[in-house]
């Protein structure tokens, strides 16, 4: 799980920004261009707007994904944000993403106050509230208002295994098999992320990188719980096993084995997710004895392993090629429609887009 994460990592700040350059070639390289300043706080302008052209400048977006490599998200002023939030009436996106960009907690208290019953502020909160109290309320909160989405169940027995408490825990997870799609919401934000950078001043360049980068590092914090969750499986397995309680081992093995599928069936999956999801699913299946039968249609533990691979082969060769493909190749109207599809159907698709415009 942990090398995976550090994929993530690769995988944020530079494959699902592969598109936007070739980041492999030349970006430790001297530039004579003007450097970004990306934590330098902007005037706010005017009405908050969708950019009508985006200027490719690849110098520019090398040292912006540098800068974000480096620093993270800049962060935005106060009046940058209030400025923001009255342009687009304080709404539950928008407080949300006012919180995360200025680190203040109140923005998020109030979204909680104002817009209880939506998933996606919930889900903040319980991600990144400021107190334990604050993050288990919005956590039941978001199991309210989100019952179908697995993420609830991972989250809660997370915690309970943190705390200790292993019979709440596998009660969350036994339920997560009846749950649907697992959803983490990481795209959602993107276009009123970009909308606050281009309020404060940012280029639209800079704006829908860090829109991409912000969605990237929701999508691993999520990602790499869920992961946590399956290793505290896999040690409770380990447990049974070592005590030669089989039966109580059983059961671990179709939770695990679910997990891994359901971070794969996202229904706008990025290469963390997948990568990650395949790593989960392909442990327990190692586990097995080969002629296993592990799912309805009587597939094997092997045949159903040598599918994971083919798919992480897959994965692989598109990153690759995406690498591939330097920001020349891409027009303004290309790189509008990839923003547009990485948000409507995720990264994967996005990329696989792009890779099928250049064939």
């Amino acid at each position: 799980m942990k090398r995976y994460l550090l994929i993530g990592v690769v995988v944020s700040i530079v494959a699902l920004a592969v598109l936007w350059m070739n980041y492999d070639r030349g970006l430790n390289k001297p530039k004579s261009e003007t450097v970004v300043q990306t934590n330098t706080p902007r005037p706010i302008q005017g009405l908050v707007q969708e950019p009508t052209k985006i200027v490719t400048s690849e110098s520019a977006i090398k040292e912006t994904i540098k800068q974000l490599s480096q620093n993270g998200l800049p962060s935005l002023t106060n009046q940058q944000i209030q400025g923001y939030l009255t342009t687009n009436d304080r709404d539950a996106t928008c407080l949300v993403i006012g919180s995360r960009l200025s680190k203040n907690p109140e923005l998020l208290r109030e979204a909680i106050t104002r817009f209880g019953d939506n998933p996606v502020v919930q889900l903040e909160m319980a991600l990144r509230g400021p107190t334990q109290e604050e993050r288990q309320a919005a956590l039941d909160a978001f199991k309210t208002h989100d019952p179908q989405n697995p993420l609830c169940d991972y989250l809660d027995s997370l915690s309970a295994f943190e705390k200790g408490d292993f019979s709440k825990a596998a009660g969350g997870l036994i339920q997560s098999l009846d749950s649907g799609t697992l959803q983490d919401y990481s795209l959602v934000l993107a276009s009123g992320t970009e909308a606050a950078y281009l309020s404060a001043g940012y280029t639209s360049t800079e704006a829908q990188l860090y829109a991409l980068f912000d969605s990237a590092q929701r999508n691993q914090d999520t990602t790499s719980k869920v992961g946590a969750v399956a290793d505290k499986l896999g040690e409770l397995r380990d447990q049974y096993i070592k005590n030669n309680d089989m039966d109580a081992a059983e059961p671990t093995v179709s939770i695990g084995l679910d997990i891994g599928q359901k971070i794969q069936a996202q229904e706008k999956p990025s290469f963390l997710s997948s990568l990650v999801g395949i790593d989960i699913e392909s442990k327990i299946l190692n586990q097995l004895d080969p002629l296993t039968p592990i799912n309805f249609v009587g597939q094997t533990a092997d045949a159903r392993l040598k599918e994971l691979n083919q798919q992480k082969n897959q994965l692989q060769s598109l990153v690759q090629k995406a690498q591939d493909l330097p920001i020349s190749k891409m027009s303004d109207e290309q790189m509008k429609d990839y923003a547009q599809r990485l948000r409507s159907q995720g990264e994967v698709n996005a990329t696989q887009w792009w890779i099928d415009q250049n064939k």
